[in-house]
């Protein structure tokens, strides 16, 4: 197979990715629609980390993400990302609609060079292009901007990595390893596993399709330079991905959510998802898209399914078979475990891929099978207009695949609309009439169709453009003032250390977000990915015992606490907002206010622990079992729970406060004085990587109470200083600095002799 090549070839595909991007997202384009729905507005994507910028730099941690995150750990900041750099030029929502706009680009182009790659004319390319870029899988992930941007370079990867193993060398292997560390910079670890998985599968594809002209030396050369593209990846992508390599031990390893919502329809609210798995599953109201871009999912699955059977051929298996094999596996593996965690495969996924643990939206997976499924409906038009496919197999396949969607069209149960459904029927049956066209034509006359279909009908009827809104985010919901409770505590408080708040459960989404722009520090955290020392503690609150360490499992009471005893006190937030009154003489009534989300009443919790304290009484637990009965029954008032028998303390049972100054998230400043032996105790989320300092002279940090940081004192007066360090990001930020220069200095050493022959 002979791909279009040349200047002009490209030029013209990526003006036709670019208008398709502008003409299927118009309505973000022109402004007619906004880009904010759910809680996408505050933290979902990587551009509005406001609240936790400080000086106009970034900080290297924050306690107002999550209970204590580092920033650049926190996969949903992707600071560190080139292209929220270049989108920063627009106010919101325009940076939004350009990030969007950018990565279907991105995608579009990234498929048409990878199909390029195995060798498709520019028919199949278009249209494999098209049925990624387009589809509902993809656009539907626009509600999760870090996932969306991992996903949106994947084909341009697999691209990159094919090129790696056809044209070995410096330069083929440097374009990987940027492509890779961009797609390592964009965030969402959870779809950068799912990636993992993909690429695993599609290399052992290439090399079992090639293994006949790779053997011996050629083999391992190949491995080679695919391992040293990796590691290139790795090293540019070092700023971001050690930081996260040294979460991923400290946080959980389990589902992370209440495994009821992992596979909500409204989660993947497209067609292709519903046409994988069954046809009928429940259809949200008013999605429109799900009947137009039936087409685009029937004919991708027929020209899939003809393609990859064509491959298994005698004739075409040597070339072709191993890559279609691998997919298939791929693309039938995440549509199984995209059904979420009640299916054996989920499990075993996130049992043997790290990073699966921390999928949040299983459904989502689906994402990747969409990928594989262009990629099937690439080589089968190519086979097609080749020549190599019979019309008896192409007829029997395309009777069996359009049977389901045409029976639940004409039910009206799961394609709604009759309208709608007439025209997905009538899409599909000229898409595959065109294929009697000529083989020739047939490829320009469904690569034209899918244009009017997907970028012309559907995208603009996207799962994304049903959830967004026809009016501008107003400056109330951008500053993240949409709980009015916590404008009131941080206009009563003054000084937002002291104004810890935790939020109840029963406020749904975003309510752990809205701390982050108003600067106050919020105890409640992420089930996506928070640290299980976090977890532990909340779940001990909530039910009495530890998180578990084994298997999938329900965190979604550890989020937002519903219980509200004396356990909470360690915590050190003396605010709590709720919807309910707290009617004990523990709480103190403080407002309620009436807001969207109902009425808010904020309490004030008199026993809460302060930001910083010296305790000079201890528990010593050194076990896990043993830490969770201390918590249990421990009075945080009067006593700390350590770790160490070095730390065992038998002074008065009481704790003293101390005044806490915090110049930046990353350095802490505390002034105190004890009369006896004393545990500094400060009640932020202990982590590797803090650094501290008694009187100039550097100290351990442990960990007490289980989740909190202390600094063992002397009798005394001392001044204390903590400082954020952490050696993954300082190597992090070497490697990508040193790598980006080593590639730069490659590529100017390899130009020489080209230049000197031009000279």
């Amino acid at each position: 197979m002979n791909a279009s090549g040349g200047l002009r070839g490209w030029a013209a595909v990526v003006a036709l990715s670019v208008v398709c991007a502008v003409v299927g997202l118009r309505d973000f384009v022109s402004g007619k629609l906004s880009p904010f729905f759910g809680d996408i507005r505050y933290t979902h994507h990587p551009l509005i980390q406001a609240g936790a910028r400080r000086d106009g730099r970034w900080p290297l941690w924050s306690d107002h993400i999550f209970n204590g995150y580092p920033i650049f750990a926190d996969s949903q900041a992707a600071q560190y990302y080139p292209p929220t750099w270049l989108v920063r030029w627009w106010g919101d929502p325009d940076a939004f609609t350009a990030f969007i706009v950018l990565h279907v680009v991105i995608a579009a182009i990234g498929m048409v060079a990878w199909l390029r790659g195995h060798g498709f004319g520019l028919p199949a390319q278009l249209t494999g292009a098209l049925c990624f870029a387009f589809s509902g899988p993809f656009l539907s992930l626009a509600e999760h901007l870090g996932l969306f941007s991992v996903l949106a370079w994947v084909p341009a990867w697999l691209a990159a990595l094919h090129r790696v193993t056809r044209v070995p060398g410096f330069a083929s292997v440097a374009i990987a390893g940027l492509v890779l560390g961009a797609l390592i910079l964009a965030g969402g670890p959870q779809m950068l596993a799912a990636a993992a998985l993909l690429t695993a599968c599609y290399c052992v594809g290439l090399f079992v399709q090639h293994r006949h002209d790779w053997r011996g030396r050629g083999l391992v050369e190949r491995a080679g330079l695919v391992a040293a593209t990796v590691v290139v990846g790795a090293c540019v992508g070092g700023i971001a991905l050690l930081p996260q390599l040294e979460f991923v031990p400290l946080s959980q390893r389990s589902l992370g959510l209440e495994l009821g919502f992992a596979s909500e329809l409204h989660l993947a609210p497209h067609s292709l998802w519903r046409f994988l798995v069954s046809p009928t599953l429940p259809r949200p109201a008013g999605d429109e898209v799900d009947p137009l871009e039936l087409y685009a999912g029937t004919l991708s699955v027929v020209l899939a399914i003809v393609g990859v059977i064509t491959a298994l051929g005698r004739e075409h298996r040597r070339r072709d078979a191993g890559v279609a094999v691998a997919l298939t596996a791929v693309a039938i593996l995440t549509t199984l475990a995209s059904l979420g965690p009640n299916t054996p495969v989920f499990g075993y996924l996130v049992e043997l891929v790290p990073g699966f643990g921390y999928f949040r939206a299983p459904s989502r997976l689906i994402g990747i099978a969409s990928l594989a499924l262009a990629y099937g409906c690439g080589l089968g038009l190519e086979m097609w207009t080749r020549g190599h496919v019979s019309t008896r197999l192409l007829v029997g396949v395309a009777s069996v695949v359009v049977l389901a969607p045409t029976l639940a069209v004409l039910t009206h149960d799961t394609y709604g609309g009759d309208a709608w459904g007439l025209l997905a029927a009538l899409l599909v049956a000229v898409g595959l009439a065109a294929l009697g066209f000529g083989r020739e034509r047939a490829g320009w006359v469904i690569a034209a169709v899918t244009v009017i279909d997907l970028v012309c009908l559907a995208a603009p009827r996207s799962p994304f453009a049903l959830l967004s809104r026809d009016d501008p985010p107003s400056e109330r919901e951008l500053d993240g003032r949409v709980l009015q409770s916590l404008d009131y505590i941080a206009e009563r408080e003054g000084d937002p250390i002291n104004g810890r708040v935790m939020i109840a459960e029963g406020f749904g989404y975003g309510s752990y977000n809205h701390t982050i722009l108003r600067g106050l520090d919020g105890v409640s955290g992420y089930n996506g990915t928070s640290l299980l020392r976090f977890l532990d503690v909340m779940h001990l609150i909530e039910t009495g015992s530890f998180y578990p360490r084994t298997g999938l499992y329900r965190d979604e009471t550890a989020l937002k606490p519903r219980e509200f005893d004396a356990r909470i006190d360690m915590l050190g937030a003396p605010y709590i907002v709720s919807h309910t009154a707290l009617n004990t003489v523990r709480y103190k009534f403080l407002r309620r206010l009436y807001t969207d989300h109902k009425a808010e009443r904020v309490s004030f919790n008199r026993h809460a622990v302060p930001r910083a304290y010296l305790s000079t009484k201890t528990i010593v637990a050194a076990t896990l079992d043993e830490r969770a009965a201390a918590l249990r029954r421990f009075d945080p008032n009067r006593e700390t729970v350590v770790e160490h028998g070095s730390l065992a303390l038998d002074g008065p049972a009481s704790i003293e406060p101390v005044a806490l100054t915090r110049p930046r998230p990353e350095h802490l400043i505390l002034e105190c004085e004890t009369e006896h032996p004393a545990l500094l105790v400060i009640t932020d989320s202990y982590y590797p990587g803090w650094r501290a300092s008694v009187d100039g002279v550097e100290t351990d940090i442990v960990p007490v109470n289980h989740m909190f940081r202390g600094v063992p004192l002397d009798p005394g007066a001392h001044v204390v200083e903590l400082v954020f360090r952490p050696r993954s990001y300082a190597i992090g930020w070497r490697l990508t600095l040193g790598m980006l220069a080593f590639l730069a200095l490659g590529a100017a050493w390899i130009s020489r002799p080209r230049r000197a022959a031009i000279d």
